[in-house]
Formats: C-alpha cells, sequence, structure tokens
C-alpha cells in the first residue's frame, strides 16, 4: 500500500516586515483510510485536515496557500480563508468550465512594457 500525503506550500507575508516574503514548508498531512470511513481518504480532506491542525498558528503570518487544480474548490477555499489565510491556485479549463465561462470574452490590459523595452534595445 503506498501513502501520499497533501503538501501545501504556505508563502508567508509578514505584517512587520512587508518587503518580506518567505516560502516555509510545513509538516505533511498523510492521505490515508479512515476506520469506518465510507469513502477513501483524498487529498482535499488532508489539506482541511491540515488547516484545521495548523492554520492557526500560521494566521499571524498571513499566510498565502499555493496549490494545484486538486484544492481550487469551495470547501478547500473557505477553509483557508476562515484559518486567517489567502490562496493562489490553479484552475484548469477542463474542470473549471463556469469560471473560465466568465473569462472568456473579458478584454485584459495588455503589459507593453517588455515591447517598448525590447523596441528601444533593437530587440
Amino acid at each position: 500500500m503506498s501513502t501520499a500525503w497533501c503538501n501545501l506550500l504556505v508563502n508567508a507575508r509578514s505584517g512587520r516586515y512587508p518587503r518580506l516574503r518567505q516560502q516555509r514548508p510545513q509538516p505533511p498531512e498523510f492521505v490515508r483510510p479512515r476506520d469506518g470511513a465510507a469513502k477513501q481518504d483524498c487529498e482535499r480532506q488532508a489539506a482541511k485536515r491540515w488547516l484545521e491542525r495548523h492554520g492557526s498558528r500560521c494566521a499571524p503570518l498571513r499566510p498565502v496557500y499555493l496549490g494545484d487544480d486538486l484544492y481550487a474548490c469551495q470547501p478547500v477555499c473557505r477553509a483557508m480563508l476562515d484559518s486567517g489565510g489567502d490562496f493562489l491556485l490553479t484552475a484548469k479549463p477542463a474542470s473549471h468550465k463556469t469560471l473560465y465561462e466568465y473569462l472568456d470574452g473579458i478584454r485584459l490590459p495588455v503589459r507593453r512594457a517588455a515591447a517598448a523595452a525590447s523596441t528601444a534595445t533593437g530587440g
């Protein structure tokens, strides 16, 4: 039997030193079968357990939790916010169709600084 673990990366922002940015690895939360559970354990449940266990300890650092598409769901996002943090998660079009429907058609401003610098240097 293999054992996996949930590993959210915590990007801590310090209120005392606003320009200080540190990544702080945190202890893992193991994904394992639970006695009497109807369903197998999963990374999302492990993330919520981790936040319950460690979220209050990290809250004074104003953490930004980083994660992939697997964690981009309402229950996990709510748990991250409730624990005093923010989050930055990826969202794939196939698993977040409604989100991408809203984004389709939005005109985003284009940053032209890189193009202007390239032209100025003859590049």
